[in-house]
């Protein structure tokens, strides 16, 4: 029962230190000072969600909670992903860019976002962040490589491009 407890606990604290930073978009929009809308926002990133990190490996101990790290990395990071999984993540990554390459030459395109420009805009910086995620490992290694002077492209003998 006890055990119990601590689980369901720590994994309710992890989640928050997720959702935390999420929470940043309702401070700004409430009728707080700046000073305490600046406080408040600087605590979620930074201070919080480290803090309930800790709380929750210390109530789920470091097996159980490199167990679920290792499960989440698992699903998250496939190594190789299915080819549809990976257009879907092309897309997400692809569609972001394009879109605010376009608002800043067609400022039409935000005048019709409306009230609603935040959000939207939130929404494409969301898409392109899952965009890693959806196109896994591979996806990863290749944008990394981007970064590295010394890389290189290997492409392997006898495989058909099926693009």
């Amino acid at each position: 029962m006890k055990f119990r407890f601590r689980f369901y606990l720590g994994i309710i604290l992890l989640i928050l230190a997720i959702v935390c930073p999420l929470l940043i978009p309702l401070i700004v929009q409430s009728n707080f000072s700046v000073l305490i809308k600046g406080f408040l926002s600087s605590i979620l990133v930074f201070g919080l969600p480290e803090v309930l990190i800790v709380l929750a490996i210390a109530l789920l101990g470091k097996e159980v909670y490199g167990l679920l790290e290792q499960k989440i990395k698992n699903i998250l990071f496939k190594e190789k992903v299915s080819r549809a999984r990976y257009r879907l993540g092309l897309v997400f990554f692809a569609f972001p860019l394009v879109i605010g390459l376009l608002e800043v030459f067609v400022k039409e395109i935000t005048l019709a976002y409306g009230s609603y420009y935040y959000w939207v805009e939130i929404i494409w910086t969301t898409m392109f962040a899952l965009s890693f995620f959806i196109c896994g490992k591979q996806f990863w290694d290749k944008f990394k490589s981007l970064f590295i002077y010394d890389s290189y492209v290997v492409f392997e003998k006898n495989k058909k491009c099926v693009c």
